[in-house]
């Protein structure tokens, strides 16, 4: 049974696969503002092209945001749309800033508009600074506190395959998914 990671609260469309506490293959697109029109596409291209089929899927891990509300929407809907149509798969999810977050120092950002970002500030997956939303000079003032802190502002900064083992624990399960809730920008 496989593991899927599917994720479109940011401008990145991100599907992972994995089995056996490895990574298969992942795809990090870059898809701005077009998550609604072909997130489904590619999700099913990429299932095709490593011969998995839906009921092969053991768990559905996703992210809760923050994120965008049409990126959210398209996730959830996919996701639920699943889970209706093969009722065995687990949902398991996790707040974006979280997943994002590295071990060590790290300040997971969410840009939005386009002066304000969502962030966090992490030290050992501990809490410094609860997430919140700045405009981008506050954000820039809080952060000359953190100089050795890394900023994780997207899905390209990270190795997708560790950032699933390190988090995996951190994620939960979806009983229903009535109890899914996301968190808009």
């Amino acid at each position: 049974m496989y593991n899927l990671f599917f994720d479109t609260s940011t401008n990145y469309l991100v599907i992972g696969l994995f089995n056996n506490n490895k990574m298969i293959q992942n795809k990090i697109l870059k898809n701005t503002k077009k998550h609604s029109e072909n997130a489904v596409e590619y999700l099913f291209d990429f299932l095709r092209s490593n011969n998995i089929n839906l009921n092969e899927i053991k768990s559905i891990y996703f992210t809760i945001g923050p994120g965008s509300f049409m990126g959210l929407r398209t996730s959830l809907t996919t996701i639920k749309t699943i889970k209706f149509c093969y009722p065995n798969i687990h949902l398991m999810s996790i707040n974006t800033l979280y997943f994002l977050s590295k071990k060590g120092k790290s300040i997971p950002k969410i840009e939005f508009g386009k002066n304000k970002s969502y962030f966090t500030v992490f030290n050992n997956q501990n809490i410094l600074i609860e997430e919140q939303i700045v405009d981008n000079e506050t954000f820039n003032e809080i952060i000359t506190n953190f100089k050795d802190y890394k900023i994780v502002n997207s899905f390209f900064n990270i190795d997708l395959e560790t950032h699933f083992f390190d988090h995996i624990k951190n994620f939960k399960l979806i009983e229903s998914i009535s109890d899914i809730k996301i968190n808009y920008i």
